[in-house]
């Protein structure tokens, strides 16, 4: 299966998922369709367990795309371009000092929360995680959804401030993320200097260019 029909395929199965959740559920639809792709898992899990081989398909086609090169180098660029759109970049400016003190300190704290939670899960079930994988996962997980949070902050009302703030952390923290993960496994590979080489290009082409065009496109578009 080709790169073009696997993105279509996925683009259809979210557009289908999207309707089950706007036709049934009713809950926001980023929370809607984790819940509902969480459940489908689960079931082909337990189909796999039931009929074995009859998940081989998706498996294969799920195999045969490079994760790495799709999220890191395709999704975070166009997410980050998408949510910098509609971004006032004139608030964002004004208010840098603490969107940087709560991108920094929020994608930190998560990180090392979400290690912690783990390694007491996983401990109490008789799984011993090293710290080192625990704060990769964390790391993994911690940074938001920009494109999410702008839609959630726009059905509700709060102060501008505020929203300039919770936009603004929810953009650059995709870009913390993305530092702490590429450190932290470089660490676990123990290939520093493919770690250092890898976050300088996905700093600079991925998350500023990704910003650097949306916020040009949304100040572009609200001059004209």
């Amino acid at each position: 299966m080709s790169v073009f029909e696997l993105f279509g395929l996925f683009t259809a199965m979210a557009a289908g998922l999207a309707w089950i959740n706007h036709r049934y559920l009713g809950l926001p639809t980023t929370i809607g369709l984790m819940a509902i792709s969480l459940l489908l898992s689960i079931g082909l899990l337990v189909a796999g367990v039931v009929a074995p081989g009859i998940e081989a398909p998706l498996r294969s086609a799920v195999a045969a795309v490079d994760l790495d090169e799709a999220l890191l180098h395709g999704m975070l660029g166009a997410l980050l371009f998408a949510g910098a759109l509609h971004v006032d970049l004139g608030a964002l400016i004004e208010r840098r000092e603490a969107i940087a003190a709560l991108a920094i300190g929020s994608t930190l704290l998560s990180t090392a929360l979400v290690a912690l939670l783990s390694r007491l899960l996983l401990g109490a079930l008789g799984i011993d995680l090293p710290w080192l994988w625990a704060l990769l996962f964390g790391a993994l997980i911690s940074p938001t959804d920009p494109v999410a949070v702008m839609g959630l902050l726009r059905q509700v009302r709060v102060p501008h401030g505020l929203e300039v703030n919770i936009a603004g952390e929810s953009l650059f923290n995709d870009g913390i993320g993305v530092v702490l993960f590429v450190a932290l496994s470089g660490v676990a590979a123990g290939t520093h200097e493919a770690a250092a080489a890898s976050f300088a290009e996905l700093r600079g082409v991925e998350v500023g260019g990704g910003l650097g065009r949306g916020g040009g496109a949304g100040g572009g578009g609200a001059r004209g």
